[in-house]
C-alpha cells in the first residue's frame, strides 16, 4: 500500500539551488533524491502509512495552504533558512539540509496538525509536533564514506540565503507520484495614501460583500469618505487588493473604524484581526486612547452582522450603546469601543 506525504515547497530560487546541489552530488556518484524524476525539493510536514479517505486529506491540505498565507511583515510567517548539513543515525544513510527551527517554522507545522487532527489516518510518530526534525533530504542510501564525501563537497557551497515556502503538495511514494499541489497565497498589507486608490479598493471589495454592503448609495458614500480618513490599509494577494480597513479621527484621543471589508474567498485567514491590530498600533503612536466602531445592532436579526459583532468582540471591542435613530429604525446602530 502506498504511503502519503505532505510537503512544503520552496520558492523558485531555493528550489533551483537545492536541485543544483543534488546534481553536483550525483556527478560524484552519490545516490540522491533527484534520481526520482518526480522528486521536488521540500520539507515534509507529515507522512501517513494509511489514508482511508484521500479526498478528505486533499481538502484539509488545500485549506491549510490558504491558512498558511505568507504575510510580509517584520517577521514573515513563512521565511526560512538552512543552517547546517545533517544525517540521521540509522542504516538508511539519509543526508539532509537542516533549516533553522524558528518559532514560525514550528508554528506552521503545529498549525497543519491542528487542522488535520480529526482526520482518520495512520501518521508516522516522528512527524508529530514536539518530535519533528524538519529537514530537506538530499540523498538516501549513502554509506558512511559517501556521507563524508557529501559533506566535503558542500563545505564551500552551502545554501545560506533565506527563502520562502511557495506551496504545499501531497504525494504517494515510493516511487514519487504527485497527487496535488496547492500554492500558498503571497499576502502583503500596505498603507494607501492616494485618494483615488483608496476609493477604488473600497468599491471593488465592498461590491463582493452584498450581504453586508447591499445599498449602492452607502457604498458611494464610503468611497468618498475614505479619501480623507486618518489611515487606510489594504491587503494585496500579489497585486490584487482583497481587503481593507479605513480609520478616522473623531477627537484627539479617539479613532473610529469607519469601514472594513475582506473579499469572501479570503475570510477566516486572520486578515481582519491583523488589520485591526495594525490600526490600533498606529493609533497608539498618535496617543489615541480609545478605538471605536459602529455596526448593526442585534436588534436587527442578521446572521452576517452577527458574525461581525462576534469578530469585534473577539478582538476586544465592547458594546457601549445602541443608537436606533442614527441609521434609522430599520438599521439600528450599535456603538462599540476598545480602550487601547
Amino acid at each position: 500500500m502506498a504511503e502519503y506525504a505532505v510537503e512544503l515547497y520552496f520558492d523558485r530560487n531555493m528550489d533551483q539551488r537545492v536541485r543544483k546541489i543534488t546534481h553536483s552530488l550525483s556527478r560524484s556518484g552519490l545516490p540522491v533524491a533527484s534520481d526520482d524524476p518526480n522528486w521536488r525539493p521540500h520539507i515534509t510536514l507529515a507522512v501517513y502509512e494509511n489514508v482511508p479517505d484521500q479526498n478528505a486529506l486533499l481538502q484539509l491540505v488545500s485549506a491549510f495552504a490558504r491558512k498558511a498565507t505568507i504575510i510580509d511583515s517584520e517577521e514573515p510567517f513563512l521565511d526560512c533558512a538552512f543552517s547546517s548539513l545533517g544525517h540521521f543515525p540509522s542504516t538508511e544513510g539519509v543526508v539532509y539540509l537542516s533549516p533553522v527551527p524558528s518559532r514560525n517554522l514550528l508554528r506552521i507545522h503545529r498549525l497543519y496538525h491542528e487542522m488535520t487532527e480529526t482526520m482518520e489516518s495512520d501518521e508516522r510518530g516522528w512527524y508529530l509536533p514536539d518530535r519533528w526534525v524538519p529537514h530537506c533530504t538530499l540523498g538516501t542510501g549513502m554509506t558512511p564514506d559517501e556521507i563524508g564525501t557529501a559533506a566535503s563537497l558542500m563545505a564551500g557551497d552551502f545554501p545560506t540565503a533565506p527563502f520562502r515556502f511557495s506551496g504545499v503538495g501531497v504525494i504517494t511514494f515510493s516511487p514519487v507520484d504527485r497527487i496535488a499541489t496547492y500554492p500558498i497565497p503571497r499576502m502583503t498589507l500596505e498603507n494607501i495614501i492616494d485618494a483615488e486608490t483608496r476609493s477604488s479598493i473600497t468599491r471593488n471589495v465592498l461590491l463582493t460583500l452584498p450581504d453586508w454592503f447591499g445599498i449602492p448609495s452607502a457604498i458611494d458614500e464610503y468611497c468618498q469618505s475614505v479619501s480623507e480618513d486618518e489611515l487606510f490599509m489594504a491587503w494585496f494577494d500579489n497585486e490584487k487588493p482583497v481587503g481593507f480597513i479605513s480609520t478616522t479621527r473623531n477627537t484627539p484621543e479617539t479613532w473610529e473604524i469607519r469601514v472594513m471589508g475582506i473579499q469572501p474567498d479570503y475570510h477566516t485567514l486572520g486578515l481582519g484581526y491583523i488589520m485591526v491590530n495594525e490600526s490600533i498600533n498606529a493609533a497608539r503612536k498618535e496617543n489615541v486612547r480609545i478605538m471605536m466602531v459602529k455596526t448593526l445592532s442585534e436588534s436587527h436579526a442578521c446572521p452576517f452582522y452577527g458574525r461581525t459583532r462576534a469578530f469585534y468582540r473577539k478582538v476586544g471591542f465592547l458594546p457601549l450603546q445602541e443608537l436606533p435613530q442614527l441609521w434609522g429604525p430599520e438599521n439600528p446602530c450599535l456603538l462599540m469601543a476598545k480602550p487601547i
